[in-house]
């Protein structure tokens, strides 16, 4: 009954995320309207790429189609969202109370109730978080189904279901972003790792542990084939046009994620306290990842370590270095779990170390008000597709133009969910000579300009 109250008490502190900072509009970024693209293709069982963006090799705006996880969850809720805006940023929004409750069941785990509670909160209720709930995106439901497997994973259980459970998860994951493989490689890596600790010690296969890892691998490739044959896709990557050395870029990459991870606790805001609390929390999370490595104990949840190193080393080797926050995301319950596990070693010998760390928490839930409130008071119209005149636009081109006209355009994708029509786009300040040649090439009927974007 005590047990049932805490998480009652957990949901009740999370539930008000579902009715915060709600819009009905939706900013210019035209990622949103891919998704929606594929999750009606999937509703009218055509092909999930299948929309009517026109590449242009020299503008890479993402890869030419999304995994099929995330336009899937759209499609199976659509008969609640009715792809209204307003009630995707509800959908988001269910997606973020996810993340703090599965955060909070994970924290749980191996910290007191109250420092799980707060780590919980200061997770979801940062401004950063409240303001991406407006974003269409697969960002929420990522970081919730890989929380989802950490807890379902490192709990004690070796039926069949259990790893067949996994494996579904596990497929999920990486179908709903393909960065999900690090999940995959990090249970190969802690595999590998456990199996030779014990024949270290003990001389001998632990053959019962291979066989059960084996069945959860097993499954997730089942799983995996099953999206694949169900969603056939090929998904192309493309290259950044200006990368820069490899070297030079891991550089540029950890100084922009670090940046972004400590402005991530301090808001952005320059204030004395904010500055204290963002540079602590990360070098306390850096600290209890040392400890974490080092200190002898075989309960200890490893597979958190493998999954948090690998991750961060495919930020450090990705293309692009101007992604915000989004990247982040997954990894700051892990960087919150280090920080914990630190502050727990460090108070070990205090008296009430868990108030103790509930009041750190409390101070930096504190620091968030001012930013927090100027979200929340923020008005619902965004200049955005969802706008008065970008409908007036949109239903002008629908009506006086044909259904083979080509449209050049900023936000493509967006233009095409919303008329229907072949759009493409043009590279950025591209000389006349480049621009002749994808006028010619793509021959354009009609330009749009939108002065806002």
């Amino acid at each position: 009954m005590k047990e049932a109250l805490k998480h009652i008490a957990v949901i009740a502190c999370l539930l008000p995320l579902l009715f915060l900072n709600i819009k009905s509009t939706h900013d210019w970024g035209d990622d949103f309207a891919q998704y929606l693209i594929e999750a009606k293709n999937i509703l009218e069982h055509k092909p999930l790429g299948q929309t009517q963006f026109i590449e242009n090799p020299n503008f890479i705006l993402g890869p030419n189609c999304y995994p099929p996880g995330f336009p899937l969850i759209i499609a199976l809720t659509s008969g609640i969202t009715h792809f209204n805006v307003a009630n995707l940023n509800v959908l988001i929004s269910f997606f973020l109370l996810f993340i703090g409750y599965f955060s909070f069941i994970l924290l749980c785990k191996w910290f007191h109730f109250l420092p799980a509670l707060v780590f919980s909160l200061i997770i979801v209720y940062n401004p950063i978080m409240l303001n991406l709930k407006n974003e269409v995106l697969s960002d929420y439901p990522f970081t919730a189904i890989l929380l989802l497997f950490f807890i379902i994973y490192l709990f004690e259980n070796k039926n069949k279901p259990h790893y067949i459970v996994l494996g579904f998860i596990m497929a999920l994951a990486v179908n709903t972003r393909y960065v999900g493989w690090i999940l995959v490689l990090s249970v190969l890596a802690e595999v590998a790792f456990k199996l030779f600790i014990k024949y270290y010690h003990q001389k001998k296969l632990d053959k019962p542990y291979l066989m059960n890892k084996l069945y959860v691998i097993g499954s997730f490739l089942a799983f995996h084939l099953l999206f694949y044959m169900i969603f056939p896709q090929k998904i192309i990557y493309y290259n950044n046009p200006v990368v820069v050395p490899f070297f030079e870029r891991l550089s540029i990459n950890a100084n922009y994620n670090y940046a972004e991870l400590k402005y991530f606790f301090s808001c952005y805001d320059e204030g004395f306290l904010n500055y204290i609390i963002s540079y602590g929390i990360v070098f306390t999370a850096l600290v209890g990842m040392l400890i974490f490595i080092f200190k002898p104990d075989s309960l200890k949840p490893t597979i958190l370590l493998f999954f948090f190193l690998g991750y961060v080393l495919s930020i450090l080797i990705h293309q692009y270095s101007d992604t915000g926050i989004r990247l982040i995301i997954p990894i700051i319950t892990i960087v919150l779990f280090f920080a914990a596990y630190a502050l727990m070693i460090f108070l070990s010998h205090v008296p009430y170390k868990e108030y103790i760390a509930f009041c750190f928490g409390l101070i930096v839930l504190f620091c968030y008000k001012q930013n927090s409130s100027i979200i929340l008071k923020s008005v619902n119209e965004i200049p955005g597709p969802y706008s008065t005149e970008a409908k007036l636009a949109f239903d002008f081109i629908s009506k006086n133009t044909n259904r083979t006209d080509v449209i050049l355009f900023s936000k493509p994708r967006a233009l095409a969910y919303f008329t229907d029509r072949p759009t493409t786009i043009n590279t950025e300040r591209s000389s006349p000579k480049l621009l002749n040649e994808e006028l010619i090439k793509f021959k354009p009927s009609y330009v749009m300009i939108c002065k806002e974007i």
